[in-house]
């Protein structure tokens, strides 16, 4: 049979604990990268994402732990999905509805949505 390429590391995955192991000659992939190529039914690039690879610091972030993003709908889906992925990895909570819970509000521009969150929670 033919040897392995790849590798499915969870992000944070720290080479250095692996004394014995020899990666240099695998490419390291997450899940991630796994599911979109599943999804497209094709393999894809790993350069396509920074969540195809580990990501070179631990994960979760303390200080995102719980934190709630508001992806608005001026977003399109694959940006939603694609940035609702990265939140989760790096410990944040991707909302799709504004509550006053939400930190951080995640947009491409600024619209009538973005007005209505603005007067309906008294943000400037």
């Amino acid at each position: 049979g033919q040897s392995p390429t790849h590798i499915i590391v969870p992000h944070g995955f720290d080479q250095s604990k692996y004394a014995n192991g020899n990666f240099e000659s695998f490419r390291l992939v997450t899940a991630d990268w796994i599911w979109d190529c599943i999804n497209q039914k094709q393999i894809i690039s790993v350069n396509d994402s920074l969540l195809y690879t580990p990501l070179s610091f631990k994960c979760p972030l303390p200080s995102l732990k719980n934190v709630a993003f508001y992806l608005s709908k001026s977003l399109n889906n694959d940006v939603r999905y694609s940035l609702a992925n990265q939140i989760r990895v790096l410990g944040g909570i991707p909302v799709f509805n504004y509550t006053s819970n939400t930190k951080y509000l995640i947009s491409e521009t600024e619209n009538n949505e973005l007005s209505r969150i603005e007067l309906k929670h008294n943000i400037s």
